[in-house]
């Protein structure tokens, strides 16, 4: 659990997320953001969003 204050639960249900940033790849996933609004998943969050 992250933040489980009223408005921390409203935003993101009291969650909270750890990044690894692969520093070589940082630049690359940052490009595709900007240039094609997609964020750069792992294979285990992906699985996750599908359910």
């Amino acid at each position: 659990m992250g933040d489980r204050s009223a408005n921390g639960m409203e935003q993101a249900y009291g969650l909270m997320v750890n990044y690894l940033y692969k520093l070589n790849e940082i630049e690359r996933n940052h490009e595709i953001y900007s240039e094609q609004g997609k964020a750069v998943l792992s294979s285990s969050v992906r699985a996750l969003l599908k359910g």
